[in-house]
């Protein structure tokens, strides 16, 4: 959390993080069976996304990154 703060990376570079991540992954990768890099990419969003706007010197987090992110894991259990 303290990283995606101090570099201030957007909404996109999370994304593309786990994208990348799902990609290089050699298992399917689902709510109940996850990676261990995606349980802390998660993590780390949900303490940013908890974070006071007053607090995050990210101004563009939009406070609903970790959810955007579980509902990609979602699908790619179902998908």
């Amino acid at each position: 959390a303290r990283l995606m703060q101090d570099e201030r990376l957007s909404v996109e570079n999370i994304n593309n993080m786990f994208d990348r991540i799902v990609e290089q992954s050699q298992r399917r990768q689902s709510i109940d069976n996850c990676s261990p890099l995606i349980s802390l990419l998660l993590d780390a969003a949900c303490q940013v996304d908890c974070m006071e706007r007053e607090d995050n010197p990210n101004k563009r987090w939009n406070h609903r990154v970790e959810r955007d992110l579980r509902k990609k894991l979602f699908a790619l259990g179902w998908g």
